[in-house]
């Protein structure tokens, strides 16, 4: 009996495995973004109703899974994407998830974590890489202009690796900084221009925008107060890429491209215009000479009569071979401004990546290359970077990370004028332009070069002013920073993670002028070497809490940063070189040298609790205390604390199922931050060395102390409103009114200190203003053509409220006031009124707070009084970005725009001087067939008289400008092979770009001008922001 049964089982073991086989099948596929079809690494594919059937994407998007026989669909999902359910089907399913950063639910990096969007009560925006690619600059920062509102990006000069500036939110301090505070991977980082005698070069220019996974900007209190101290102007937390489970996935960018002035800034007289001016100018002066050219001159009647007579003897031979003529001839022979900052710049970026890793351990590695060549002769900026991140989770209860960083760059070329001089020295390219003759020929008869061009260049040709073998100025830059971090979960709710990094910068810069030279035959050559070492360090070490109670959620950390900073400057100078064929400063005599240490310290306790009842009601606070040794001592120590509240109504009972209105919100906060003093000492007393008393040296007094220095405070309010409509549209709006109070000044003190002044705390500002953003995916609801739109805006005004001890004026020749109820950075000028059309003089207001009646208007600029006037900040600024894609193609396209701006043309009493310097410097091509004559008495500018005495072209209301503009800041074409193509290529993926930055503007109130300019307004004597067109290739493998 035994035996048939077992019999029977042998023989039923068959169709059973049979009836196994058939209950089950094989679902392949493959899971690709939109826009872009990029795979997805790391997706979930589960069976629809039963997650606990599925599998996961590989470094190449693909999946394969075991599926029961009769699996109607598959769900797949992946964050940062829409979920989707697609039907099983033979062969293999291509799924396409649509990009899900536009609602409530995106995840995004905070302060000291991670957060949903929905449960967000601050004020956080979030830019993903794909959004940084399309701007093809050096520096990260740059690449956020028009992406985030409330955030204005400026370059001060279009040179290569040069510095930038970000304001969030408007100004917040008059002395202090004014940049956001920059977080990386979780840990604050140094940023700043640490360049060398006027060639700049900023930190976040060594940071490879490749390695970039994501970009967080905190803009309120309540998202930045755990930061408290540093970050009254905002945070940009910065995440770097992540390996992901899967084969190891390699990928390859490259590009390469060209850039060009990207407008026409300093066009310039050809030699027949100038001298036509010339000869106006020297008309004009016999006029005065003659006491014919004022209406109260005797010989006022006879102007006409004088004039004809004079212009008559000063015939072309004679105005030629004056010595006081800049140009000699009508003939034009050279075009200075294209030989100097005409010519065609070229970028080349290459990026190599590597990610992929086990459960266990995840891996991401990079390695970069960027090689820019500026539009000026000789101006270059190279880096070279490395990263390296790993994530291993060493148990079931232990994560350790590490993150790495290192960057070499290297800045070569004329020195730039970011730190905004009025005068900048004659290496300059836009200087040399104006100085040179267009009479003259770049080259002699034999092929030298003409060291004719120039009065100001003293026998140097400007070609060779520009040439590192007679002026060499570079500066390099070795930056490093590793972190590592270790996070201990001792349960699901409750975990602890410590983070310790070190920061490394050595910049090193060189200075070298040429015995051969005019200037360095003086001292038979010059040479200077400065190194600038910068070490900081950072410990943080949270204490984490997070656990749901039913409907209601709980998050909650504890913990203590701390920070050191340790600088030292060296500076050796030397002259008297025993050759002209050596630059090292050892083939030289010792001349000066110097060297400066600081150090600072910054210890925070931070915490932060945070409460959701249901995804609906919503409150945070935060708290941190701040104890900083740039501080006095009596004051170091600072609460900083913010509390908010929001309400998601979009899930409450009576907007259920309103397909209309799918999401709402409404946020509120309340909360403080701080700014603290850029210097190391402000608050001690310091002594000068180096004077005399008689025959002996002397130590004298040079800064007063002040033991109860303390921060400058912000208080910030930000109400905000976040709307979803129909699942695609996503529109936030915020209103914000930060006041900042404790300003630090220059107290007067009284003169018995034997200074006149010290660091304190007092003054006020206030920012207030509007910002609105909207999101839209998919307009369109086409299967094969999708279109997304993203707009910003921001409506601003940052204005002084109260000062210590009357009006403040600043800045280059006084050019600025702080007065209560004046905005911030207002121009203090003389009053313009025109050119009067009977005289052709230029006309002033004598008193500015009096009508223009005739008692009260001057020809003379130097009686003219001044009055606050435009302001430079703009009142209104934002971005808007259009996204089309077709099949494997990618068309992207961002307008940038600003209003209620206004800049002052810092060359513009050089080279708009109504004369007065015309002897050795060319004139703007704007004055052209616009300055006054008998025959063109409408004309906008004055008159020419050489040597002008009024100074009527100084700087005045006359020299500023609007800054309105509306421009196409970027443009991008992409094409995704397809999957065939790639296949048999042996390649997950293929792309190919145009990319052009700069292209035009649309709408410009000043035209020929670059018109994005500094906080400040003041568009230094540089080189224009530069138009770049660049190819790209980018493979998956």
């Amino acid at each position: 009996m035994k035996r048939r049964l077992f019999t029977l089982l042998l023989l039923a073991l068959p169709l059973g495995i049979a009836e196994a086989q058939e209950a089950h099948i094989t679902a392949t596929g493959v899971v690709v973004s939109a826009p872009g079809n990029e795979p997805i690494i790391a997706a979930n594919v589960v069976v629809t109703g039963t997650p606990s059937i599925g599998a996961v994407t590989d470094a190449n998007g693909r999946f394969s899974v075991k599926v029961p026989a009769g699996t109607k669909s598959l769900t797949v999902s992946s964050l940062g994407y829409t979920s989707q359910q697609v039907p099983v089907k033979p062969g293999e399913i291509r799924v396409t998830l649509n990009e899900d950063d536009r609602v409530l639910d995106q995840i995004v990096v905070v302060a000291y974590g991670q957060q949903k969007k929905s449960s967000l009560t601050g004020a956080a925006t979030n830019v993903k890489a794909s959004s940084l690619a399309t701007a093809k600059v050096e520096s990260v920062d740059k690449a956020l202009s028009g992406k985030v509102a409330g955030l204005r990006v400026s370059s001060q000069t279009g040179t290569p690796g040069a510095a930038g500036t970000i304001q969030i939110r408007g100004v917040g301090s008059i002395n202090g900084t004014t940049e956001p505070l920059y977080v990386v991977d979780g840990v604050p980082i140094t940023v700043g221009n640490y360049g060398i005698g006027g060639l700049s070069g900023s930190t976040l220019s060594t940071i490879n925008s490749e390695d970039i996974e994501s970009i967080s900007v905190l803009k309120d209190a309540a998202s930045a107060a755990l930061y408290g101290s540093r970050a009254a102007n905002g945070v940009v937390l910065i995440t770097t890429k992540q390996g992901r489970q899967g084969k190891t996935r390699f990928t390859l960018n490259a590009s390469t491209g060209f850039a060009r002035t990207a407008t026409n800034s300093y066009e310039l007289m050809n030699a027949g215009e100038h001298f036509d001016y010339t000869r106006e100018a020297f008309i004009n002066r016999y006029l005065l000479q003659q006491d014919a050219l004022l209406p109260t001159g005797a010989n006022y009647s006879r102007r006409a009569e004088l004039r004809e007579n004079y212009a008559s003897t000063l015939t072309d031979k004679v105005l030629a071979e004056s010595k006081e003529v800049f140009v000699n001839s009508r003939t034009t022979r050279t075009d200075w401004r294209k030989e100097l900052l005409g010519g065609t710049g070229r970028l080349n970026d290459l990026s190599l990546s590597a990610s992929g890793g086990t459960e266990a351990l995840r891996y991401f590695a990079s390695l970069g290359y960027n090689d820019a060549k500026g539009v000026t002769p000789y101006g270059s900026f190279k880096r070279y970077s490395g990263a390296l991140n790993v994530d291993n989770k060493a148990t079931k209860w232990l994560d350790l990370a590490f993150k790495g960083q290192v960057s070499y760059t290297r800045n070569e070329g004329s020195q730039d004028n970011s730190v905004q001089r009025d005068a900048v020295y004659l290496t300059h390219p836009v200087l040399l332009t104006f100085v040179s003759r267009p009479s003259e020929a770049k080259y002699n008869a034999d092929g030298s070069l003409n060291t004719n061009v120039s009065p100001m260049t003293k026998g140097d040709s400007p070609i060779s002013r520009l040439s590192p073998d007679s002026y060499l100025t570079e500066v390099g830059t070795l930056r490093g920073t590793g972190n590592a971090s270790a996070q201990i979960r001792f349960t699901d709710f409750l975990s602890f993670k410590t983070t310790n990094a070190i920061e490394y910068t050595l910049l090193k810069g060189f200075q070298y002028t040429s015995p051969l030279t005019s200037d360095g035959a003086r001292q038979n050559g010059t040479g200077q070497r400065l190194s600038n070492e910068l070490v900081v360090k950072t410990t943080s070490n949270v204490l984490s809490f997070d656990k749901d109670f039913a409907e209601h959620h709980v998050d909650a950390l504890a913990g203590v940063e701390a920070q050191s900073f340790d600088q030292l400057r060296t500076e050796i100078a030397v002259n008297q070189y025993a050759t002209t064929k050596l630059k090292e400063l050892g083939n030289a005599q010792f001349n000066d040298g110097d060297a400066q240490h600081y150090g600072s310290f910054l210890l925070s306790y931070l915490g932060r609790v945070n409460y959701n009842y249901d995804g609906r009601y919503f409150a945070g606070l935060s708290l941190s205390n701040d104890i900083s040794s740039k501080l006095g001592r009596n004051n170091r120590s600072g609460i900083f604390y913010s509390l908010s509240a929001a309400w998601r109504f979009g899930r409450e009972s009576f907007l259920k199922g309103n397909e209309f209105l799918t999401d709402a919100k409404l946020r509120a906060s309340y909360g403080t931050n701080g700014n603290l003093p850029d210097a190391k000492y402000s608050w001690r007393s310091l002594y000068a060395f180096g004077g005399s008393y008689g025959t002996e040296p002397a130590i004298a007094l040079s800064q007063l102390a002040n033991l109860d220095l303390g921060w400058e405070k912000s208080r910030s309010v930000n109400i905000g409103l976040d709307l979803t409509f129909a699942r695609r549209f996503s529109l936030s709006f915020e209103y914000f009114d930060k006041h900042t109070t404790d300003l630090l000044m220059a107290v007067p003190v009284s003169y018995n200190y034997a200074v006149d002044t010290r660091q304190g705390n007092s003054g006020e500002l206030s920012n207030k203003g509007f910002e609105a953003e909207l999101h839209a995916t998919d307009l369109l609801s086409s299967k094969s053509l999708r279109w997304d739109l993203d707009f910003s805006l921001t409506k601003i005004r940052s204005r002084v409220e109260s000062l210590p001890n009357g009006d403040i004026i600043n800045g280059p020749k006084s050019l600025y006031i702080y007065r209560p109820g004046q905005d911030v950075y207002s121009f203090y000028l003389p009053t313009w009124l025109g050119v009067d059309p009977t005289t052709g003089l230029g006309r002033f207001l004598i008193d500015p707070t009096k009508p223009a009646e005739p008692s009260n208007i001057t020809y003379k600029y130097d009686d003219a009084g001044r009055a606050p006037t435009k302001s430079a900040y703009p009142k209104v600024y934002g971005g808007l970005t259009n996204t089309l894609s077709w099949k494997g193609f990618t068309l992207n396209a961002l307008v940038t725009y600003q209003f209620g701006g206004h800049l002052l043309e810092g060359s513009s009493h050089y080279v708009k001087g109504d004369g007065r310097r015309l002897g050795a410097l060319n004139q703007v091509k704007e004055l052209v067939g616009d300055y006054w004559t008998p025959t063109n008495t409408g004309a906008s500018n004055p008159l020419p008289i050489f040597n002008n005495p009024f100074n009527s072209g100084e700087w005045s209301t006359r020299t500023i400008y609007s800054t309105d503009f509306i421009r196409l800041k970027e443009l991008s074409l992409s094409y995704s092979l397809p999957k065939a193509v790639t296949e048999t290529l042996r390649l997950s993926s293929l792309r190919l770009s145009l990319t052009a930055n700069n292209l035009f503007y649309l709408y410009a109130a000043t035209k020929d001008k670059e018109l994005e300019v500094p906080i400040n307004g003041f568009r230094a004597l540089d080189v224009p922001s530069l138009r770049t067109i660049s190819f790209g290739l980018n493979v998956g493998f």
